[in-house]
């Protein structure tokens, strides 16, 4: 059973969505290894989808429209909410 709160790579997440709306790609590329978040702490692609569902579940995030995939399906924009937010200045 999960504790209470967010595991760090969730709030790695949340702190790369709190610059602004970004697609789930465009986080996991902040968070690879060459990304400017990812010099500091590495998530795969994977597991940067499941935090991302994983804050949508919990209310932190939303979808907040689409843009064209490059070479794929549209891409899903995501923002914060104002729980995350505020989840974001407490931590």
């Amino acid at each position: 059973v999960r504790q209470p709160g967010l595991l760090l790579g969730e709030w790695a997440c949340l702190a790369a969505l709190g610059a602004g709306r970004l697609h789930g790609f465009a986080v996991a590329k902040r968070l690879a290894p060459d990304g400017d978040l990812g010099r500091i702490w590495t998530m795969s692609r994977p597991l940067t989808y499941r935090a991302i569902n994983t804050l949508t579940e919990l209310g932190h995030v939303k979808a907040v429209g689409e843009e064209p995939g490059t070479a794929g399906p549209n891409r899903t924009v995501l923002a914060l909410t104002p729980k995350g937010r505020a989840a974001l200045r407490r931590w």
